[in-house]
């Protein structure tokens, strides 16, 4: 159970190291198998994607996040994406989540939130042009132009939409992109991904901190009636992440850019994001003890 109580970065690191260890331990029990004139082809690779899975692929998005009220859809990554396309569609999240972040800051203001998360709102703002200019850079270095969002006219949101979009965009997705990006920085074939992604990590588990911190603040000022729609709406982004934990690609391009094959993404959903989405009624209570 991740606990906003909990410093999340503990759970995040937590999770990705656990992994790690069980494909290291995996790894070496068949290398001992083929030692012993075994015949395994589902043996782990290097980014912890074994024999069987290289092959099954999902779809999905790349580092989602914050997103904008009003936010245009955008076209959704094309199966077998290239390096340039991936880093391209993570510049887009996070230009997003710069148009998000300023909403959201000025929401807080509106509705009387304390400073202390207005302050770090305002960080997150600044972080995410920082990743947006990295994501551009790489999108750029891997042959692909950034892309930019478009977003509508911006409908103000009440507390309750605000508490239901905080949670499954910073609550969920902010952690989950965490864990990828820890991930990320330590298996992906080119040193500037693997550089940048471990910054893109940390900023990541201060922000997904600050969503439960802003869920806390929000949960109980909301009606009783309401919560139930938020805890759904965590529930549903959690289950579309473990059907679908990392993007349709290639195993050569899974392994350039360092992402778990889908069966250890699975598994790594699981471990971070298990229990993230605690039953409403009950979250209030605790919050409010």
């Amino acid at each position: 159970m991740i606990s906003p109580f909990v410093p999340l970065s503990h759970t995040v690191i937590d999770a990705v190291a656990e992994l790690r260890a069980r494909n290291f331990r995996a790894g070496r029990h068949a290398l001992r198998a083929s030692a012993q004139g075994g015949n395994r082809t589902d043996g782990p690779c290097g980014n912890g994607t074994s024999g069987a899975e290289a092959s099954v692929n999902h779809g999905s998005s790349f580092h989602d996040g914050r997103r904008p009220t009003g936010l245009v859809d955008s076209a959704p990554l094309a199966l077998g994406a290239t390096e340039g396309a991936l880093f391209a569609a993570m510049s887009l999240h996070a230009a997003a989540a710069v148009i998000a972040y300023r909403q959201l800051g000025r929401e807080l203001a509106a509705l009387g939130a304390p400073r202390s998360l207005r302050d770090r709102v305002r960080r997150a703002a600044w972080d995410s042009i920082r990743h947006t200019r990295f994501a551009d850079g790489l999108a750029l270095r891997f042959g692909s132009e950034p892309e930019r969002p478009m977003v509508s006219a911006e409908r103000p949101r009440t507390l309750a939409q605000l508490a239901r979009d905080n949670a499954v965009d910073g609550c969920v997705r902010e952690a989950w992109s965490a864990a990828l990006a820890l991930w990320q920085a330590e298996y992906a074939l080119a040193p500037i991904v693997r550089e940048a992604m471990r910054d893109f990590a940390h900023d990541k588990m201060r922000h997904a901190q600050l969503a439960w911190d802003i869920h806390r603040w929000a949960i109980v000022r909301i009606e009783e009636s309401e919560v139930p729609s938020v805890d759904e709406a965590s529930r549903r982004a959690i289950a579309g992440i473990l059907r679908a934990p990392v993007p349709f690609l290639t195993p050569a391009t899974l392994r350039s850019v360092g992402l778990p094959g889908p069966r250890t993404a699975r598994a790594l959903a699981h471990a971070v994001l298990d229990g993230i989405a605690a039953e409403g009624p009950e979250m209030r209570a605790a919050v409010g003890s």
